[in-house]
């Protein structure tokens, strides 16, 4: 990477294993990130050719195994920039040959892109582009979670008026309960002052009647 910004990106990958879907989650994501032009600056490192050879393997017998064309493609859209390194080998001739290939690369990158780079230009509009993104994500989840609060205050409303109108039904039992108490026990009051009278009038007239005997003798 220069200071004006990035002349090239370098992705290592292992010819050990197959290629994984994390592995084109990154590719991916660098996409996203950076744009397309990205791919333009890309170069891809191949790490254990001496196993492919141990394996009596050839590099295109490596791609041919992938259950995917996935990274075919990802070699494709790269313009076949890439180089295997053998890990193991102590010739420093190997050695050297295997950076010099990476250095060619680099070279052909910068010359392929008319020496500019991916600029730091470039970078302030990805940023200005994930700002963007961020905050229109920041407003959907603000409405989501406004929803959400909606639908929990109208629930909530709705439960308390259910349960107003269940306690304000047993308060109209209750009072008309009472009321029926109320006029029952009136009821009773009149019907027992009522007796009351005609066993004090009786109680009367036998205290009259005694009496007026009590005279005559």
């Amino acid at each position: 990477m220069a200071k004006d910004g990035i002349h090239a990106v370098v992705l290592v990958y292992s010819c050990r294993a197959r290629f994984s879907e994390e592995e084109h989650a990154t590719f991916l994501t660098l996409k996203t990130l950076f744009g397309e032009k990205i791919v333009d600056y890309m170069i891809l490192v191949f790490t254990g050719k001496d196993d492919l050879k141990a394996d009596r393997q050839t590099f295109e017998d490596y791609l041919a195994n992938q259950p995917e064309k996935t990274l075919q493609d990802i070699i494709v859209s790269c313009g076949n920039r890439k180089v295997l390194f053998n890990n193991r080998t102590t010739d420093e001739n190997k050695r050297w040959k295997q950076v010099q290939q990476l250095l060619n690369l680099v070279d052909g990158v910068i010359l392929k892109n008319g020496g500019q780079p991916f600029t730091n230009e470039m970078f302030k509009r990805l940023k200005e582009r994930a700002s963007a993104t961020e905050k229109a994500e920041t407003a959907r989840m603000k409405r989501r979670l406004q929803r959400r609060y909606d639908i929990m205050l109208e629930r909530m409303a709705r439960e308390m008026k259910s349960k107003l109108e269940e306690e304000l039904g047993k308060l109209r039992q209750l009072l008309e309960e009472e009321k029926s108490a109320r006029r029952a026990a009136e009821e009773n009051y009149k019907s027992f002052q009522i007796s009351s009278n005609k066993e004090i009038q009786k109680l009367r007239w036998d205290l009259h009647q005694a009496n007026s005997k009590c005279a005559i003798l």
